[in-house]
């Protein structure tokens, strides 16, 4: 990871000179990530209804698509387009469950633990079912919900998980801050991203590319 961090450093300058070159305009704010910045434009496009399309291979922009906002992602032989007319596809949950169904996983590369025992198949069962993990604490608070973790072969492999995710309020308190970590949406970011947000406003430059290209050894 140092040793990543390191080449990633020095190459970001040039990256960023290249692009101002080629005239892309970036967006850049101190304390959030792409994924923040990118939530914060969907939010601000859907405002004015605009149609967005976003360009990422993140598994955890798939959240972002809705009837205005798709995700095109570039995997060479297997590029696509997910949308709300084939997200179904890719996963047979809403945007809002995929949320639950990653804060249930968890997702080492950004420190979210999940909850253990609750895996794959076991998260989309559980919101295939109940719709949401609320629903699902307050169905088995209330009712047991005994008959259908029995009907279920899937969730009834994970019964002491489930029991624990709706019963212990430390399984409970996590798996809130789970979602809250991976909601890329929360409007909570809109007023200091916008206050500590900067952006370039290039100007296309040949010249300045080749240079930057030759400085690189890149012909």
């Amino acid at each position: 990871d140092i040793e990543i961090d390191k080449h990633y450093n020095i190459q970001m300058p040039y990256i960023k000179n290249m692009l101002d070159a080629l005239g892309v305009r970036q967006y850049c704010a101190s304390d959030f990530e792409a994924d923040d910045i990118a939530g914060y434009f969907v939010r601000r496009g859907a405002k004015d209804n605009r149609k967005i399309m976003l360009i990422s291979n993140d598994h955890d922009w798939r959240q972002y698509v809705d009837e205005n906002t798709s995700v095109f992602s570039p995997k060479g032989s297997n590029t696509h387009i997910l949308d709300h007319t084939n997200f179904s596809d890719y996963i047979n949950l809403t945007t809002r469950q995929f949320i639950q169904y990653k804060a249930l996983l968890g997702d080492s590369s950004d420190n979210i633990p999940g909850i253990k025992g609750i895996g794959h198949k076991t998260s989309i069962a559980l919101l295939q079912e109940f719709q949401s993990v609320e629903n699902l604490i307050k169905e088995y608070t209330s009712n047991g919900i005994t008959e259908v973790l029995q009907q279920n072969v899937v969730l009834k492999r994970a019964r002491n998980d489930i029991a624990a995710l709706c019963m212990n309020p430390e399984t409970i308190a996590n798996f809130h801050l789970n979602v809250k970590m991976m909601d890329l949406l929360r409007s909570e970011y809109d007023s200091d991203m916008a206050k500590n947000m900067t952006y370039t406003t290039p100007k296309i430059s040949k010249n300045a590319f080749v240079n930057i290209m030759s400085e690189v050894g890149l012909t």
